[in-house]
């Protein structure tokens, strides 16, 4: 099975996201994100709880999950709280669980390892708790 996952870049395909009301009519006036056709779609963190819930309606059947953004780990958190809290599915992240691991020095890098762990297991109890 192919999961496809949408990842737009800039606004979310033309949607404007610092304004809720323009997000509800371009998500009805375009079928968004039905027209796109993803199983996932994975979008950064809108900038409120309130937009994570206004993010969620315009969806509509297709999930939303957050994407790391190569933020710090405070950050994310709080963001994905919000996210799960307004609606999202879940989370993804790749810079932000494992920059911190990319170095060459063996120990440091299992003390890195080690510590990434403890983040993505906080980070699932977040999600989790939705």
């Amino acid at each position: 099975m192919t999961l496809r996952i949408a990842s737009p870049r800039g606004p979310v395909c033309g949607l404007a996201l610092d304004h809720r009301d323009s997000l509800r009519v371009a998500a009805r006036r375009h079928g968004y994100p039905e027209v796109l056709g993803p199983d996932v779609l994975k979008l950064q963190y809108p900038g409120s709880a309130r937009l994570c819930e206004t993010l969620t309606r315009a969806c509509g059947a297709v999930p939303w999950v957050l994407l790391g953004g190569g933020t710090d780990e405070d950050t994310f958190l709080a963001e994905l709280r919000d996210a799960m809290r307004g609606g999202a599915r879940g989370f993804i992240v790749g810079r932000t669980a494992w920059d911190a691991a990319l170095v060459v020095d063996d120990a440091d890098r299992q003390r890195a390892v080690g510590q990434r762990a403890a983040f993505l297991a906080r980070a699932v109890q977040v999600a989790e708790a939705g």
